[in-house]
């Protein structure tokens, strides 16, 4: 059963870092008494140009989801700029997204060590300005994406592979298959950028498109890593 939290209590933490380290990570926020973690495999989308930039050569990252009190996010995300050097160009990313409902007994374990992580933290001031965009397109269209999206003023991205499930409803409904192999791109934007990404991931990829894409926004509370 799901239950109603107050949107401050707990939030999702998105970490994006190379492939292999995403294990460090995960240890990092153990040692600060974060308990639920989940890994995914993905990789990131910059231009070869940007690449070079940050010195990178291959794109493969790790993404670790972490449930995380709202009071110890600060403290947190200093622990990760210092351990994982986040605040050098090409060495990750970090955000927390809000959370409207969890269940009460994960609810319980995110917070019963809240205390332990509190304390004195550096003030994050990007805190509001970004969105989390969010497109679910069939396998082998993330190209058409991000060309939408670069076109309209993104950067990069971030692509993680998927699978659709669903019913008969929502598929006559929406005219297309979910049950296809699928990709997640997933794009960090200012606020002011967001609608014309949107639109233009929606024209190019959208579902009437042979993307079958559906693109959706989160908002972004706090973020450190970018460049």
């Amino acid at each position: 059963m799901n239950k109603s939290l107050d949107r401050a209590a707990v939030k999702l933490m998105v970490t994006i870092v190379d492939r292999g380290q995403g294990n460090r990570v995960v240890n990092i926020y153990r040692n600060r008494h974060v308990y639920l973690q989940f890994v995914c495999l993905c990789h990131g989308t910059a231009s070869s140009e940007i690449l070079d930039y940050l010195g990178l050569g291959d794109t493969k990252k790790d993404m670790v989801l972490s449930l995380v009190p709202d009071s110890a996010v600060e403290n947190l995300l200093d622990s990760i700029i210092q351990k994982m050097k986040l605040s050098y160009p090409g060495k990750g990313i970090a955000f927390t997204v809000p959370l409207s409902g969890i269940s009460g007994m994960v609810s319980q374990l995110v917070t019963k060590d809240q205390s332990m992580m509190e304390g004195e933290s550096k003030p994050m001031d990007a805190k509001g300005k970004y969105d989390l965009i969010v497109a679910i397109v069939n396998q082998g269209y993330t190209g058409e994406v991000m060309d939408a999206a670069k076109s309209a003023g993104a950067t990069g991205g971030t692509v993680i592979p998927a699978r659709g499930i669903s019913n008969e409803d929502a598929e006559k409904f929406l005219g297309i298959s979910l049950l296809a192999e699928k990709e997640v791109v997933i794009i960090i934007t200012q606020k002011e950028d967001k609608q014309n990404i949107m639109q233009a991931i929606a024209h190019s990829a959208g579902v009437k498109s042979p993307a079958r894409g559906i693109v959706m926004s989160l908002p972004v509370e706090t973020i450190i890593g970018l460049v």
